[in-house]
């Protein structure tokens, strides 16, 4: 699948989760917004690296001295990092 195929798949699903987000006053801003980001780490992982070697883990333990990020991209062969993710909510708009 394309990188704009998958970008746009996943604007989609945002905007429905943002648009539930707003209507029901019930989720979280955070973790309201979550599996669509992971859809879209896995997806690109896939298509960046062509191997089904590498992994997206949600909320990993603690990485020594960074913390705990929301997600680790890692090699599952080699166990080398490719990166952190830190994730932060969107704010709620402010209706005039």
């Amino acid at each position: 699948m394309s990188y704009q195929a998958t970008i746009k798949r996943y604007l989609r699903s945002l905007q429905s989760y943002y648009n539930d987000y707003l209507v029901s006053n019930q989720h979280t801003p955070e973790l309201s917004f979550r599996p669509p980001l992971d859809t879209l780490f896995r997806e690109l992982a896939v298509s960046l690296n062509g191997s089904v070697d590498i992994v997206v883990v949600l909320e990993p333990r603690n990485q020594a001295n960074i913390g705990r990020p929301d997600w680790l991209i890692h090699d599952r062969s080699t166990l080398g990092v490719y990166g952190y993710i830190e994730a932060k909510g969107y704010p709620r708009p402010r209706l005039t």
